[in-house]
């Protein structure tokens, strides 16, 4: 599709013509509103699954826990609270067991870890969710005919979704959504700047319109909205390289308030996947919120353009080879494949490449650690690993007595945890019991964010 042109500085600063009417409200996606109706009730029958299902534990372990958009939620009664806690401590024990017998369960181990920063239990459940929302939502209706507004995430899902959607008309249609919110946001941009209106009401008209680019609650429905480097100095992750990813995450924020107010840069640094962006919305300063939306809405916009316009040339390609006695037909799948990568094509975000760039080096500095260090200190590298780092550190860890070192810290620590799930359920205080629950969730979970596109 050819590379994606930077936003110059003088197109970020100054506000994008309007047609009359183009700052209008936005529409609202129609998948959001139709997943949004019955969003309580499958929040409560996901809980009750958890609760009373005996493979709740084996789900937990697939995936290595707890994705950092999916922090902990306070259990809604006792009895929640300590099937919960029952659940966590299933997962714990068959853990231990399989590092404990690691000749038996090599194949197992290697088989989850290698999955160990895939989607969490909680964002499978969102998929499966809204996969069959968009499913509904596609058989339903002619979209060749007319196509509902959509956000950016579920356009993606109703891309992906159905062999017969009409790539071009669904790009357009999700195009003319788009520039009507950017439109949008740049009057609100402007009403920021001239100083006529106050947070409240910038942050109250900026968070419908931003769902259009981000998406309803983000990425991820449900979720509490708490971002890792949101979390305060005191609840600095115990596990080292979620504690580099906290402090990457924090420098990114300061980066992003300094370009927002100078303008310098702002493609190395503002956001493009949802959890980020919703992240900026959520600062104190309206006017990085408007920003970063405004860009983001920018660089959606032109990615569509460019998709249609590759998809438009590609047909015509494919159109005039057709007709030579050369021609080799090449399966409709792959087509449809490469297709539909030219219409959904995003640049990555700034914020998700230097979290994963940091979980690089805090691995690396574990596993430096962990081989070159005197015993004393590499354990204090390692011993506090969460579940998701310390498979990644497993896997690059060839055997030998490092690797015995590495599986006795953690299986000491899964043991630690375990006895704490199972005090947890006798305490009469609820503030002990959600304190134990905590550590628990945290245990099983990496601040590492699911990246925009993962599907």
């Amino acid at each position: 599709m050819g590379t994606l042109s930077r936003p110059g500085l003088d197109s970020y600063n100054m506000p994008r013509a309007c047609a009359p009417g183009a700052a209008r409200a936005v529409a609202v996606c129609a998948v959001c509103e139709a997943l949004r109706e019955d969003e309580h009730e499958f929040r409560l029958a996901a809980a009750d699954r958890l609760v009373g299902n005996s493979s709740a534990a084996e789900a937990i372990i697939d995936s290595m826990g707890f994705c950092g958009s999916h922090v902990f939620v306070p259990a809604r009664s006792r009895h929640e609270a300590e099937g919960l806690a029952g659940v966590l401590r299933e997962a714990t024990d068959s853990l231990i067991g399989m590092l404990a017998d690691g000749d038996r369960y090599f194949e197992r181990l290697f088989d989850l870890f290698f999955g160990a920063d895939r989607s969490c239990a909680a964002c499978k459940a969102h998929d499966q969710r809204v996969s069959h929302g968009v499913r509904e939502f596609v058989e339903g209706m002619d979209l060749s005919l007319a196509c509902p507004p959509l956000c950016c995430p579920h356009y993606r899902n109703v891309v992906y979704s159905s062999k017969g959607v009409p790539l071009a008309a669904l790009a357009r249609s999700v195009l003319q959504t788009v520039q009507g919110a950017a439109a949008r946001i740049a009057s609100i941009h402007e009403q920021w700047r001239s100083g006529s209106g106050d947070e409240a009401t910038i942050h109250s008209e900026l968070a419908p319109i931003l769902n259009v680019v981000a998406g309803e609650g983000g990425a991820v429905a449900g979720t509490t909205g708490r971002a890792p480097s949101e979390r305060g100095p005191q609840s600095t992750p115990r596990c080292g390289v979620c504690a580099e990813l906290v402090h990457a995450e924090r420098h990114w924020l300061d980066m992003v308030q300094r370009a927002a107010k100078l303008g310098d840069d702002v493609w190395t640094v503002f956001p493009t996947c949802p959890i980020h962006l919703k992240q900026c919305a959520r600062l104190p300063d309206p006017g990085i919120a408007v920003s970063t939306a405004r860009y983001a809405a920018e660089v959606v916009s032109q990615a569509l353009e460019r998709g249609i316009e590759a998809l438009a040339l590609d047909n015509r390609k494919r159109e005039a080879a057709a007709r030579s006695v050369f021609y080799r037909r090449q399966g409709a799948a792959y087509v449809l494949g490469q297709q539909r990568k030219m219409v959904t094509h995003l640049p990555s975000c700034p914020a998700c490449e230097r979290a994963l760039v940091a979980q690089e080096h805090g691995i690396a500095r574990a596993l430096r650690a962990l081989h070159s260090a005197p015993q004393g200190r590499a354990d204090d590298e390692v011993k506090d690993l969460c579940i998701r780092h310390f498979a990644a550190v497993y896997l690059h860890t060839v055997g030998g007595a490092a690797r015995s070192r590495l599986v006795a810290l953690q299986a000491e620590r899964l043991r630690e945890l375990s006895a704490q799930l199972a005090q947890a359920v006798h305490w009469d205080e609820p503030a002990r019991a959600t304190d134990a629950l905590r550590q628990a969730v945290d245990a099983w979970q990496t601040t590492m964010p699911r990246a925009e596109g993962a599907r």
